[in-house]
């Protein structure tokens, strides 16, 4: 997984600015861990969600890996639909919804 993971990450179409997003949280564990949360998150299992948080080495850690893979994924879909991610970033905080 953590290839799959690398070539994902290194990959400039999906890093905005090539930047791989473990580097721009300066954290592996952290990653790892916010990427096991989402997982839990997607699958709709919060009991999995908070088991993993709640045995995290750094939950802070993780979340701001979080935040920063979450913003990445927003920029990344506004560069790709070719609108400003302040378009996205406003259009989001007025309506809630994630235009991805």
């Amino acid at each position: 997984m953590s290839d799959v993971l690398s070539m994902w990450a290194s990959e400039s179409q999906y890093s905005p600015g090539g930047v791989d997003p473990r580097e721009a949280c300066s954290c592996d564990q952290g990653f790892a861990t916010a990427i096991a949360m989402a997982e839990a998150a997607a699958d709709r299992n919060p009991a999995w969600w908070n088991e993993i948080r709640a045995n995290a080495e750094d939950a802070l850690e993780a979340a701001y890996c979080s935040s920063k893979l979450l913003g990445a994924l927003i920029e990344a879909s506004a560069h790709r639909a070719g609108i400003p991610a302040a378009d996205v970033w406003d259009h989001i905080r007025s309506t809630g919804e994630l235009p991805l």
